[in-house]
């Protein structure tokens, strides 16, 4: 066999373990699928439920329109997310609060330094638009 078909054979089989470890490890993350944007009659449940989905998806659009300024942000930083528990809404003035256990893989790299853990306890303040409920704060505290 010639040289360069031996030099072309490693780098090709180099490349595609880069490629491989990229998307194994999180390094590299696809859109799973789309998740639709809830109706403007939707509950604020439903708006966490499909934020949280979108997260899982990578569909980084719907998780942005639900949670602008923070849906990109963390579409980008995790691999996976689900919520596994999902409070009752707590009412507090023209917001809702709604508590929720997630669990979520994190990229390569991109973890939250601030969130010890995969699963943990998790809050959102969703205001209500013209669009429906929005998600326009999260966190613990």
């Amino acid at each position: 066999m010639k040289r360069w078909m031996v030099v072309l054979a490693a780098v090709l089989a180099v490349a595609g373990l880069l490629t491989w470890a990229a998307f194994a490890t999180g390094l590299v993350v696809v859109k799973k699928r789309d998740v639709p944007i809830p109706p403007a009659s939707a509950t604020p449940q439903q708006v966490v439920q499909a934020y949280v989905d979108a997260l899982d998806a990578h569909d980084c659009a719907t998780a942005e329109a639900l949670a602008p300024g923070e849906g990109g942000r963390w579409c980008h930083a995790t691999r996976s997310g689900r919520v596994t528990d999902l409070s009752a809404p707590f009412k507090d003035g023209r917001r809702i609060d709604i508590g929720v256990t997630l669990s979520v893989s994190w990229r390569l790299f991109h973890n939250d330094h601030s969130i010890y853990g995969s699963t943990f306890a998790w809050g959102y303040i969703l205001s209500r638009t013209t669009a429906g409920w929005r998600i326009v704060d999260q966190g613990t505290g």
